[in-house]
């Protein structure tokens, strides 16, 4: 099995940890009222740590700004496919901050992903439309990153680390776009990632988005 197909297996067995449902619940997501949620448990899956990790390259540092340990336990709203974190935490976007949940789960086209909330600081000048491959970092991986806003050494930058590994903006590239035409500001790929692994982590990225409502 490769890595990327261990990881995702790792992840929806996080998903099929989720304990008993403790409570029925309406809750109305930001963007629709018409969403039904469950109050329940994500259970994180074993080894956890080597799929969700702070990283350090040429190019970058991030940080977790929650990080989680195997088998630690989060108290969620679910409903079809989705977790969202009961737990929140403020992220600056711009002028604007925005409380984003501390780990959000998504079943996209047969693949688990996890999102948390990272930030990001550039240890190089980085241009806009240049794809950059950075070193590898403590787990081998390298990333391939795009931009569409150019960024010098020392700048900081909300993200999320998803399992794959992949790190996305937590901003638009265009701040007025919303829904699925929008396109994250950055990207950070693990170099050998699929295209259907991009597409569903960006599409995963536009969910998230839309439940918040920047």
């Amino acid at each position: 099995m490769s890595a990327t197909a261990q990881i995702c297996a790792a992840a929806l067995a996080g998903f099929l940890a989720i304990g008993t449902t403790t409570a029925y619940a309406q809750q109305a997501n930001a963007c629709s009222n018409t969403t039904t949620f469950l109050a329940s448990s994500f259970t994180m899956p074993s080894g956890i740590e080597k799929l969700l990790y702070d990283v350090d390259n040429d190019k970058f540092t991030s940080t977790i700004i929650q990080p989680f340990k195997s088998n630690d336990v989060i108290a969620v709203m679910a409903s079809n496919g989705q977790s969202w974190s009961h737990d929140t935490t403020p992220i600056s976007i711009g002028s604007k901050q925005v409380r984003y949940p501390i780990m959000s789960y998504l079943e996209i086209s047969h693949q688990g992903l996890i999102f948390l909330p990272t930030r990001l600081k550039f240890k190089t000048d980085v241009s806009v439309g240049a794809e950059l491959l950075s070193t590898q970092d403590i787990h081998k991986n390298a990333f391939s990153i795009k931009t569409a806003r150019a960024f010098k050494a020392g700048d900081s930058i909300s993200v999320f680390f998803v399992n794959g590994p992949a790190i996305i903006s937590v901003e638009a590239s265009d701040e007025t776009a919303k829904g699925e035409k929008s396109e994250p500001l950055f990207t950070a790929f693990e170099s050998t990632a699929t295209s259907d692994r991009q597409s569903a982590t960006i599409e995963g990225w536009r969910m998230i988005t839309n439940h918040v409502c920047q």
